[in-house]
């Protein structure tokens, strides 16, 4: 938990604007806090996690439901299956993706749906199991904003944040390309925000959309929802605000693909008997 903490406390400090942290954030790191004092009772720390989900709905803080349901989630998983962790590390890391999978309504804490998905490419036979959705393949459409440069940049951070989820990710152009298990095809949007003057106090504002086309599962004869991104970036250097935003919507794009696939792949796949401590 106190990891969970550090990294909502971290992404706001990320953030240049912090005028920018929502309602819905500031909530649920006030939640994180309170239920930290639960330690490792596992109960506890569930139902603190209920309480505040039954609070947001009287806040109106839709925004932040996801987000707690998914610490419910999390917490469930480690009340039912410790024993688990510590005997089956990879079946263990596969709980985690099927609840992940199955429980739409939850956004487990990114940093464990990936931590679980490296697990399962560590292993060789559990890797190949997955061979139908490991290869991706990134296609732009033309696009009508930023310059080749810019794009150049964006198509680079998108390749490194794809890989470094575990996938093989294949240039566009590339001869075997089409032959990937995953085809996206997505339009780069790059917008000004705000005209900047740091002479007045008054930050450069960089906004970068990507959007795709319903995901293609070759493999499998399926096709996913459609992949969309918005990230911005406020700094007193212009070309500062572009690249951050860039490389922060590379990272989301690819975290939305990992989530998805996670998804196509553990929907129906059957839980063990938990196993309490």
């Amino acid at each position: 938990m106190t990891l969970f903490v550090l990294a909502l406390a971290n992404a706001a400090e990320l953030r240049s604007d912090m005028t920018r942290i929502s309602p819905e954030e500031v909530y649920v790191m006030t939640c994180a806090t309170a239920v930290e004092d639960a330690g490792s009772d596992h109960q506890k720390v569930i139902d603190l996690w209920v309480a505040c989900d039954t609070e947001a709905v009287r806040r109106e803080l839709d925004g932040a439901r996801p987000f707690i349901r998914g610490q419910i989630a999390m917490s469930e998983i480690a009340r039912d299956y410790s024993r688990l962790a510590a005997e089956d590390p990879l079946e263990y890391a596969r709980v985690v993706l099927a609840v992940s999978a199955q429980r739409r309504d939850a956004a487990l804490p990114f940093d464990d749906v990936q931590a679980a998905w490296l697990r399962v490419m560590q292993d060789s036979e559990a890797r190949m199991n997955v061979e139908d959705v490991r290869s991706v393949t990134i296609r732009w459409l033309p696009a009508a904003t930023g310059t080749e440069p810019q794009r150049a940049i964006l198509d680079e951070l998108v390749r490194k944040h794809i890989a470094d989820m575990g996938f093989k990710i294949r240039p566009g152009d590339d001869a075997d390309s089409a032959e990937a298990a995953v085809m996206i095809f997505v339009e780069p949007v790059f917008r000004v925000a705000q005209e900047g003057d740091p002479s007045r106090g008054k930050l450069h504002g960089s906004e970068v959309e990507l959007k795709s086309q319903p995901v293609r599962y070759r493999d499998r004869d399926a096709k996913g929802a459609p992949l969309r991104v918005t990230e911005r970036a406020d700094y007193r250097d212009k070309d500062e605000a572009i690249r951050t935003a860039t490389d922060a919507a590379a990272r989301a794009f690819a975290e939305q693909l990992l989530v998805q696939v996670v998804r196509e792949v553990y929907t129906d796949y059957e839980l063990p008997v938990a196993r309490r401590l």
